[in-house]
């Protein structure tokens, strides 16, 4: 994993409990990205110290799809096992094709009580719900397209008793899109009202602790 420069430290944890910090890894994925998922764990077996752990979440009927992947640092876990039980899956087909020059393949759509939820936004629930998928500290997100490239370890999480964060100043200022999820975000966590905070936050290698994602 290539982490930028503009990485930032701004988690503390307790400096006497250093050694007995614990990472893992969170990956959300499905069939539709099994080829990627599956060089994502290759690149983790080579690269990343054995003590940070490996959780593939997948829904509950691609788990057979992915058991290969399981290893003695790696595991696969259902994301039936995390959503709340208002939330039902519908029943769509897998892909629609019109003729033989258009076809889609569709993600699962979910039916909740705040309206319909699709693959990202689930995804975003599935990483909020990472104190329920591993008991460790830390927890970094990995997309199923990432591919570590050189060795990855603690070392490369917490420095000086912080953990890092992922802070790129004025990048996505001008965009619409992304002012409105500053504001969005704004308003869910009860901040003044601004549409943007003065740096991105969004990538993949994302690290958070469990008391950060316990508060959200």
């Amino acid at each position: 994993m290539l982490w930028p420069e503009t990485l930032s430290r701004r988690t503390t944890l307790n400096a006497d409990a250093s050694a007995d910090w614990q990472a893992s890894l969170i990956t959300p994925s499905f069939r539709g990205d099994l080829e990627l998922a599956q060089a994502l764990c290759d690149s983790i077996d080579r690269h990343v110290d054995p003590a940070i752990d490996h959780v593939l979440v997948v829904p509950r009927r691609d788990v057979p799809l992915f058991a290969n992947l399981s290893n003695h640092r790696r595991r696969v876990q259902p994301e039936e096992d995390l959503l709340p039980r208002s939330f039902v899956r519908l029943p769509l087909p897998k892909k629609i094709q019109l003729g033989p020059w258009f076809h889609k393949r569709l993600r699962t759509l979910w039916l909740t009580p705040y309206g319909l939820v699709r693959g990202w936004m689930l995804q975003q629930i599935l990483k909020l719900s990472a104190t329920e998928i591993s008991p460790r500290d830390i927890f970094v997100f990995a997309d199923s397209d990432t591919v570590f490239v050189r060795p990855f370890s603690m070392a490369d999480l917490v420095v000086d008793g912080q953990v890092r964060l992922y802070s790129n100043p004025g990048v996505c200022e001008g965009s619409p899109t992304h002012r409105q999820w500053h504001a969005e975000a704004a308003r869910l966590l009860g901040l003044p009202p601004c549409d943007y905070f003065g740096a991105d936050h969004i990538g993949t290698g994302i690290a958070g602790t469990r008391q950060t994602l316990l508060e959200l």
